[in-house]
């Protein structure tokens, strides 16, 4: 490979968004220490030129604002800009104060707040408790809120305990669990009620001053935003990016239109010179299949393992994906705290180990099905060389790509397994365990559900906690529950004549890290 080798970020905080654990210790002014690179060299007067999918249809369309997706994997970094929250992620993904000045873990269903004092908005109103009540409660007034997480809704109450500070109570113990999952995220940005979402200014780092929807905005930096020193780019421009076979990103950065973008993994050989690429490998990028495990034929756990074993996951991460993924043989890679030694090997690639299995599981002479692989993201291309992997030990299989996977295969359940990429942490054991339309074949089992229920009540970081999830992901894999593939990567790239050593923020689509970001003089 002519570049990857160049710039690969090592598993960017693999314990990112799941070891997010500021812990009941933390307190006081935690100001992260901002430094840039270079700063001699930084244009005070720098815009950065950011390529954007201003159109965003796989989530329903563009919005600035965060409740009005039909997806809660959406444009979180983006938001998180412009909003602020009470906390953002630190490029090791682990929450850190922001809006708020502590967050802390009293105990399994208190987390108190204390916010900064005298942050303000453009019309001169102050950040105080009870606006932050308003903007959670309003979020908490609709529970059938697909752009927010379902167990975000576990937040059973927010109380005024002072002008600057809160208490949420989570029922149930799982306040460990709810800090981890949602300090950080959309959920939790303070959206003023009165945001206007033609041109959003609020108080994070950037306001919104320019938007042609679907076209391009402007980001002008916040003056009164509390970090506003770290802060060493003075406007942003977003410009959109989207377009049909994921090229035009690519082609946005070689002519110069972008200095920085999130770029399809199969156009990096395709970068010009000057333009680096940056890799991220993600935990929370699992591509896998899903199986009807409640119904033949997958209710069959040995033909499960056996097209678990009759998979070469690293032949399809070097074809596809230039070696930029994770194999993935269970819910979390290799080298995660989660991840049980030794699983590789156990579920590594044996096409006789398959076959014997298949056997075993009354399919001597092989069995044919039909896949549902969805339309987008490489889906079509994983799936054809799974077709002929399976094969070789006497799978027949039928593709059945569609672009609307939802409707397709969770509600009509037109093929008993689907290839569908889970982005982000909760929705991997969603398929599986309670119900949600992840889990669509209602499969029940009561000790993976008390198992999966005990985990909320941890705090990730904990012992406890990494040998809980090691005993869920060794049963979800020694029963085969589904067919992990590999765990994808965030792939953006950046002008590296223009900008400096660019960092990109830990959220599922790339966005430069602003606290660090500068132009070059």
């Amino acid at each position: 490979m002519r570049r990857t080798t160049r710039v690969i970020v090592g598993l960017l905080a693999l314990s990112s968004l799941v070891l997010a654990s500021c812990s009941s210790d933390d307190g006081g002014d935690a100001s992260p220490e901002t430094t840039v690179g270079e700063a001699a060299t930084a244009d005070p007067n720098g815009v950065a030129k950011v390529g954007y999918d201003l159109v965003s249809n796989a989530t329903g369309g563009f919005s600035w604002d965060p409740s009005a997706t039909v997806a809660n994997v959406g444009n979180d970094a983006l938001l998180n800009v412009v909003y602020g929250g009470l906390m953002r992620l630190a490029l090791d993904g682990k929450p850190e104060p922001d809006l708020a000045e502590s967050v802390t873990i009293v105990n399994g269903t208190t987390i108190d707040v204390v916010l900064r004092d005298g942050v303000t908005y453009p019309d001169g109103s102050a950040l105080d408790a009870a606006l932050v009540k308003q903007v959670l409660d309003k979020n908490l007034a609709n529970p059938t809120n697909t752009a927010f997480a379902a167990t975000f809704y576990d937040l059973d109450s927010v109380e005024v305990t002072g002008d600057l500070t809160l208490r949420l109570t989570i029922p149930g113990g799982t306040a460990n669990g709810w800090y981890d999952t949602y300090m950080g995220q959309v959920e939790t940005l303070v959206v003023p009620p009165n945001t206007n979402f033609s041109m959003p200014a609020a108080a994070g780092p950037y306001d919104v001053t320019e938007f042609s929807p679907g076209r391009s905005a402007t980001l002008t930096k916040n003056a009164d935003y509390w970090d506003v020193d770290a802060i060493q780019v003075p406007t942003i421009e977003l410009v959109n990016v989207q377009g049909e076979a994921e090229t035009a990103a690519t082609s946005a950065l070689n002519a110069g239109q972008v200095e920085f973008a999130a770029i399809n993994f199969l156009q990096l050989e395709a970068l010009g010179s000057g333009i680096e690429p940056i890799i991220n490998p993600s935990a929370s990028q699992l591509i896998g299949f899903q199986t009807c495990n409640t119904q033949p034929p997958f209710d069959n756990e040995k033909l499960r393992l056996a097209l678990n074993r009759a998979l070469d996951r690293d032949a399809i991460n070097d074809a596809l994906y230039e070696g930029t993924g994770i194999p993935a043989y269970g819910i979390w890679p290799e080298g995660h705290p989660y991840y049980p030694e030794g699983l590789a090997e156990e579920y590594a690639y044996d096409p006789e180990a398959a076959k014997q299995l298949l056997t075993e599981a009354g399919y001597p002479d092989g069995i044919t099905f039909d896949v549902m692989p969805m339309t987008a993201g490489g889906m079509p291309e994983v799936a054809q060389i799974v077709q002929q992997q399976w094969a070789q030990i006497g799978v027949d299989v039928t593709l059945k790509p569609t672009d609307a996977i939802v409707q397709d295969f969770y509600t009509e359940k037109e093929a008993p397994i689907g290839l569908i990429p889970v982005m982000g942490l909760t929705p991997r054991l969603n398929r599986w365990v309670g119900d949600t339309v992840n889990n669509f074949c209602d499969y029940d089992d009561p000790d993976l559900n008390a198992m999966a229920a005990e985990a909320l009540t941890l705090s990730a970081s904990s012992d406890e906690a990494v040998t809980l999830w090691q005993e869920i992901t060794e049963k979800m894999s020694s029963e085969g529950l589904d067919i992990p593939v590999l765990y994808g990567s965030n792939v953006s790239a950046y002008n590296a004549d223009k900008l400096g050593d660019v960092k990109v923020m830990p959220y599922q689509i790339p966005f430069p890290y602003v606290w660090e970001l500068y132009v070059k003089a």
